[in-house]
């Protein structure tokens, strides 16, 4: 199986496509993991690892760029891994943003942390890249009993002492 293929329904075993919570994506990927990237030759260490950082990435709002970014970081080869999972982890997104619509519409649409963060940053020109970026950032810390510290902390060793500040006193409000 390669990346782009279509996947016979036997390769994905009793996974539900459609479904709403992240505990139910997450039991649904690892064996579309096993399945599909096995399938593909890949070691089952290495797929050990990917489910791995999908499973940390589970923890916090799940993002196409999350998972790519933690790929990146887990091995060479991670397009083509990523370009195997993307399909399932976009109609899950897809899932949960049609369940967060009608939800939306009950509470006046309420936005999350992240919409905020991202709503902040893209009014001022940011690209998309740094506003998803640091979204993940805010939202990744934003539980903790020192947020703040740890969001000022986290942007400035990505970005840098001037542009870590610059971002940080736009989402510093939000936190």
């Amino acid at each position: 199986v390669k990346a782009g293929d279509a996947y016979p329904n036997s390769m994905l075993g009793d996974i539900v496509i459609e479904e709403k919570s992240t505990d139910q994506f997450v039991s649904g990927f690892v064996g579309y993991a096993n399945n599909i990237l096995i399938s593909s030759g890949y070691s089952q260490s290495l797929v050990d690892g990917v489910k791995k950082e999908i499973l940390d990435c589970s923890k916090e709002e799940i993002t196409l760029n999350s998972i790519h970014n933690k790929l990146k970081k887990l091995t060479e080869d991670y397009h083509a891994i990523y370009e195997l999972i993307k399909p399932l982890i976009k109609k899950y997104i897809k899932s949960v943003a049609k369940g967060e619509e009608v939800d939306s519409k009950k509470t006046h649409t309420k936005l999350t942390l992240n919409e905020k963060v991202q709503k902040v940053l893209r009014e001022n020109s940011f690209s998309s890249e740094i506003f998803n970026s640091v979204a993940s950032i805010v939202c990744k810390n934003q539980k903790e009993n020192n947020a703040k510290l740890l969001v000022y902390r986290n942007l400035v060793s990505k970005y840098g002492q001037d542009k870590g500040l610059k971002f940080y006193r736009y989402v510093k409000p939000l936190l």
